[in-house]
């Protein structure tokens, strides 16, 4: 017990006490305190130190310092717990030094610190100046940032396309980072509720085959979307009509007489209540899609057979187009808004 108490009581190593001062970001402080040690005889604490050296200067946004302290303490030991995490970050820093690393430095001063990185000035700001960036990762890099923060934070979806199509269309971007591009500039005119030109989009910046198809399906379901409304928003005009004529004309009682008959109801019971617990049965799917199909097919019925009540009989074709194409849009709404999985198997 003395002896733990002993060894607690002892003071911090250098090395301790310069990482220390590298957390609380006291970077003059550290580069003192590991100086001396860079240049000690012993090779595994001097390649530590030149390691601990390197992050010290990548804090302070001297990148070619920081690469050279970094290939520094792998040569002193290439065996220290260190070097390979020294290595990857020289070489990671090797591949964003175009312009001297002045591009680098503008790109982490947004990137480090929130404050910056949430002031559209500054984003503005960068996103000129990386226009202007010798090719290479680091300006489709701090692209990405700004139109991330654009699409995200600031919601400013119509800048995000601006620059995300510039990212897109940028030959010295990494290649991974260009198609995640494009599947942003979907994701922003998803956002503005333009699907159909994203299709375009993604032609004109030569999207992935997979992203141009994503975008077709999904312009082809707004287009869906837009019709499936249309028709249910024509089935309840003509249905309330049809219930107002009725009331009119003294003609109601017609109309809940036909409301009473029993096999209507049965089987809109084994459509909601049994195809849902059939689903929940069987494959654990949720029942909540059957059960919405099941109500509004309920409403649908109400209003068509009103309308066959107080309807002429040379309509009967007409409304029987209706409401199969009512059934047809309410069941497509509520697998886009439920369970969008569903459209994919059906090649939705």
């Amino acid at each position: 017990m003395c002896v733990h108490r002993v060894a607690l009581a002892q003071p911090a190593g250098p090395l301790q006490t310069a990482r220390e001062a590298l957390d609380a970001r006291e970077l003059d402080r550290a580069r003192a305190l590991l100086g001396p040690l860079t240049q000690g005889p012993d090779a595994r604490e001097a390649a530590e130190a030149l390691y601990l050296l390197g992050a010290v200067e990548d804090e302070a946004l001297a990148f070619p310092a920081a690469r050279e302290a970094y290939r520094a303490s792998v040569a002193r030991d290439p065996s220290s717990r260190y070097a390979g995490r020294a290595l990857a970050r020289a070489e990671e820093l090797g591949a964003h030094a175009e312009g001297g690393f002045g591009p680098l430095r503008r790109l982490e001063r947004v990137r480090r610190d929130p404050r910056v990185a949430n002031d559209p000035g500054e984003l503005e700001g960068l996103e000129r100046e990386a226009v202007a960036f010798p090719p290479g990762k680091v300006r489709g890099e701090a692209l990405f940032l700004v139109g991330e923060a654009y699409l995200g934070r600031l919601d400013r979806p119509r800048d995000a396309l601006r620059v995300f199509r510039l990212l897109a269309t940028d030959p010295g971007a990494d290649g991974d980072l260009r198609d995640l591009a494009g599947t942003r500039m979907l994701d922003a005119r998803r956002t503005l509720g333009e699907a159909s030109e994203a299709v375009e989009d993604l032609r004109a910046v030569r999207g992935s085959p997979e992203l141009q198809a994503e975008a077709r399906v999904l312009a082809r379901r707004v287009k869906l979307h837009r019709a499936a409304l249309a028709v249910l928003a024509l089935a309840l005009f003509l249905g309330t009509t049809a219930l107002t004529r009725a009331a009119r004309g003294g003609r109601l009682g017609a109309v809940l007489r036909a409301w009473a008959r029993p096999l209507p109801w049965v089987h809109l019971g084994l459509l909601g209540l049994g195809g849902g617990a059939l689903a929940r049965a069987f494959d654990e799917h949720d029942p909540g899609p059957f059960h919405a199909l099941g109500a509004g097919s309920l409403v649908l019925y109400l209003l068509m057979s009103g309308w066959a009540v107080v309807g002429a009989r040379r309509w009967a074709p007409a409304r029987a187009a209706v409401g199969a194409l009512s059934v047809l849009a309410l069941s497509y709404l509520v697998m886009e808004q439920l369970d969008p999985r569903m459209l994919e198997g059906i090649h939705l």
